[in-house]
């Protein structure tokens, strides 16, 4: 059963962009609970065309489930050419239980040719005493310009 339907509007643009899209749908591997019997943390890789030049600024786009208002987290990391950010998200920030996350990686290199993205629902901890919550991310958006257009 689908857990949300989700678009990303398209535009022209004289500017030339590399534009990866990608959806996540087998819940064995885009979903995240810490609790027995779950899998605790999963990985995406995307490939996407090779950055052309040093100091590309790639924009990821990230659609998750399931994240609801209780303050338990997942955390949400995102790396490609060694430059990485992380999230943590703890509330829906699009509608009730989808967040819709975008983040900026800044000065990519040269030849990167991958996207990952890590979704995580840490265990209990001090610094997360009711440890994380269940979540899914059901897809997402790459894209960076480029001087030569990329098929």
């Amino acid at each position: 059963m689908p857990r949300a339907f989700v678009l990303w509007p398209t535009y022209n643009t004289d500017v030339n962009y590399a534009n990866v899209f990608m959806t996540f749908d087998d819940s064995a591997t885009n979903h995240v609970a810490w609790e027995d019997g779950w899998i605790a943390e999963q990985t995406q890789i995307i490939e996407i065309p090779e950055t052309q030049a040093a100091g590309a600024d790639i924009l990821v786009q990230i659609a998750l489930v399931d994240v609801n208002k209780d303050s338990r987290p997942v955390i949400l990391t995102v790396t490609a050419g060694g430059v990485s950010q992380q999230l943590v998200i703890e509330k829906p920030n699009a509608k009730n239980l989808l967040n819709l996350e975008e983040i900026l990686l800044e000065n990519v290199p040269q030849g990167t040719s991958e996207v990952e993205i890590k979704l995580e629902s840490p265990t209990p901890s001090s610094t997360y005493p009711n440890g994380g919550d269940s979540a899914a991310m059901i897809g997402a958006a790459v894209n960076y310009s480029c001087e030569q257009p990329v098929q």
